[in-house]
């Protein structure tokens, strides 16, 4: 199992630094970034792992385009089969290529409410 160069308390630290200083947590698309961080990482490992089995069916990367089904069914399998921890926590895709994570949800009850003069 892979794991990407960086743990996410040292891309937090470094997401953060960028910041300068700023809340992240009120920084637009700070939720986001672990997600887009380990995104690229996923496809960058997929199509890392296509190289030997094109190679072997005569096919390369830079021959890919949206017509040739055995370089895109290659991407496809190896997308599909990647695993690692990434900074967003363990990285998995279904069959339908959609990311598998846990999801919490919670019901927030007895909030007080906020009313404002704009």
């Amino acid at each position: 199992m892979f794991s990407p160069p960086q743990t996410s308390q040292e891309f937090l630290a470094q997401l953060m630094s960028k910041l300068g200083g700023k809340n992240p947590e009120e920084t637009g698309g700070f939720q986001e970034a672990p997600l887009a961080y380990d995104a690229v990482w996923a496809l960058a490992l997929a199509l890392n792992k296509t190289v030997g089995p094109l190679k072997a069916k005569g096919h390369r990367l830079e021959d890919f385009n949206y017509n040739n089904r055995d370089i895109t069914a290659e991407i496809y399998r190896a997308m599909n089969t990647s695993s690692f921890e990434g900074v967003s926590g363990h990285v998995v895709f279904d069959a339908q290529g959609s990311r598998m994570a846990w999801t919490l949800i919670e019901q927030l009850q007895g909030m007080p409410q906020h009313t404002s003069l704009l």
